[in-house]
């Protein structure tokens, strides 16, 4: 009973009837406008973003193959580019040579994965790109920017500094007040101490589902390879095999190298190797341990795969 209840995944994994892309995401298309315009449009596929750009009369329309696991600015940098036929760093997107593009990039209401923006003046459909995106790469393209620190943050922990509504509009100064001629009411006596800034370039590094590390400034983005993507082949390859002792041998090991940040995939591996082997409640303490720590870059491709698999049988 068990065997035929994990058909499903067994099918994804081994290959059989899906692939390692997003499941279940819709294909990809835009229109140029008819009135007025050139009308007309393309159908792209799933794992691409589509543009259609009707600004020099005609419907220029194409199709762009797209990576799983990519943030906000780098799609709409990747659109631009498109577009704009330059390459366009995401780290750019702020200056003012791309505010009008920034500004008017807004979701089409009533279109599901559909997005415009304005490519020329002018309020006219005419002066708008539209853009079509598969359903992932609409919720990163809907969802609010990254920022963390500073002004406009959406989050931020500042008992000491100035919160509004949640999404620090303030500026944050932790001190001690108690200096002559300070703002601080009562006995003035004391030092201010206030905290050395932020380092802007101070990188940030993440892991996505496949093992790629992405490593962030305040002003750039950027990849990098390294070992956990051939420790990700093997893991798929052993679940294809249906190898599950070896599977979890492996993600065990990559468990055990306590990496800084932490690589989350061998935990959803390791449940469907446990739960495979009969380790229930091990399978479930697994899960939960990658459940409360995963983000985005995990909600693609097998991970996102073996969690859905997982989390309706161990419920």
């Amino acid at each position: 009973m068990r065997y035929a209840a994990f058909s499903r995944i067994a099918a994804c994994v081994l290959g059989i009837t899906c692939s390692f892309a997003p499941m279940a995401s819709q294909a990809a298309n835009c229109k140029c406008p008819k009135a007025p315009g050139p009308g007309g449009g393309v159908q792209c596929a799933a794992d691409e973003i589509a543009t259609c750009d009707a600004t020099t009369g005609e419907c220029n329309c194409t199709c762009d193959s797209a990576k799983p696991g990519r943030t906000k600015a780098e799609y709409e940098a990747q659109i631009f580019s498109k577009v704009l036929h330059t390459k366009v760093d995401p780290a750019e997107l702020s200056s003012p040579k791309y505010e009008k593009y920034m500004s008017s990039f807004r979701k089409s209401a009533g279109d599901e994965g559909t997005f415009s923006f304005d490519k020329e003046a002018g309020a006219s459909r005419r002066s708008q790109v539209t853009v079509g995106v598969p359903d992932w790469i609409e919720k990163v393209l809907g969802g609010k920017r990254g920022v963390s620190i500073g002004p406009g943050a959406l989050l931020q922990n500042c008992p000491n500094g100035i919160c509004n509504a949640g999404d620090n509009n303030g500026t944050a100064i932790n001190a001690i007040t108690n200096a002559p001629n300070s703002a601080a009411v009562g006995v003035n006596t004391g030092t201010v101490t206030v905290n050395s800034p932020l380092n802007p370039n101070k990188e940030v590094m993440t892991f996505d589902c496949g093992g790629t590390k992405h490593i962030t400034t305040t002003t750039s983005f950027d990849t990098a390879s390294g070992p956990e993507e051939v420790a990700f082949t093997e893991m798929v390859g052993l679940a294809k095999s249906r190898d599950h002792q070896e599977l979890l041998e492996q993600c065990n090991k990559q468990i055990n190298m306590k990496r800084d940040p932490e690589w989350l995939t061998p935990y959803v591996f390791c449940s469907y190797a446990e739960f495979e082997t009969g380790n229930v409640p091990k399978a479930r303490e697994s899960l939960s341990y990658y459940d409360d720590r995963k983000g985005p870059n995990y909600e693609i491709g097998v991970c996102k795969q073996l969690s859905d698999f997982l989390h309706d049988k161990l419920r």
